[in-house]
């Protein structure tokens, strides 16, 4: 009676829960069918670049550029990037600082790239009007960064008048382009990655206790399927020793042969 009772109350405490997961998992693998994806391509990456970068885009050599690099501290990563056609060094230092300048000419450096730069660009991938850019906040609900999904927080968002709704994310620290998140991609936000991983308001901020919590439901559930093979197991040892249609070969596997007395 005890471990039905729990078996029970277990199965309405997490029935829901196992449904949902069940559902926001079948999504995983729907690569693009239902939803659209939100990666871009590589063909869309080329074009907000605006071509593969060569070394005949570099035309301020490395020594030359670093002249001109002011930072607290030493530089310990260079990055080569290209946006619209035009090629960039993005010095970073050991203080996380950082600096970026044109590689085509001698310019004033800047510590990110131009807006300007990085909505014109977009128009090469999306020929759309550009109805609002903004930098994307800290606790934003469509663009972050988790331990399995890390991303750069220093984002731009372009919202385009575009049938889809796009919305452009982009690195403003690399000139990178992140994301191209339809209507269909801010739905399938919430109902895959809400779902199934939580990426919801609170435990986007402790992230943390969310894996605590998505570890003990994932015991909990282990521990209900238990309790349902247990169940299972004992209901098939009385029903065999109370059904007179067994043989007594099937009955043997069921129950045990007692032993006759010696004496």
């Amino acid at each position: 009676v005890g471990i039905n009772r729990w078996h029970h109350l277990g199965g309405m405490a997490i029935g829901a829960m196992v449904c949902l997961w069940l559902f926001s998992g079948l999504l995983s693998m729907d690569h693009g069918r239902w939803f659209s994806r939100s990666d871009p391509t590589i063909e869309q990456r080329q074009r907000f670049m605006g071509g593969m970068l060569v070394p005949e885009d570099i035309g301020v050599p490395l020594g030359d550029a670093m002249r001109h690099v002011q930072l607290s501290a030493p530089v310990k990563e260079i990055l080569l990037s290209k946006v619209g056609g035009a090629s960039y060094y993005v010095f970073r230092s050991y203080s996380e600082q950082q600096v970026v300048m044109s590689a085509d000419s001698v310019q004033a450096p800047a510590s990110e790239f131009a807006l300007d730069t990085l909505a014109e660009a977009t128009k090469l991938v999306i020929s759309a009007q550009q109805l609002d850019r903004s930098e994307i906040p800290q606790r934003d609900l469509y663009y972050y960064s988790t331990i399995h999904n890390p991303r750069p927080l220093s984002g731009l968002r372009i919202i385009l008048d575009d049938p889809e709704q796009t919305w452009v994310h982009i690195d403003m620290n690399t000139g990178r382009l992140m994301e191209l998140m339809d209507s269909s991609g801010r739905v399938y936000r919430w109902l895959f990655h809400g779902l199934h991983s939580w990426d919801v308001p609170f435990f986007l901020e402790y992230d943390r206790q969310r894996r605590m919590v998505l570890l003990g439901l994932c015991g909990a559930g282990f521990l209900f399927s238990l309790s349902g093979v247990y169940l299972g197991i004992a209901r098939l040892v009385t029903r065999g020793r109370r059904s007179p249609w067994l043989s007594g070969s099937a009955r043997n596997c069921i129950e045990p042969r007692r032993q006759k007395p010696l004496v």
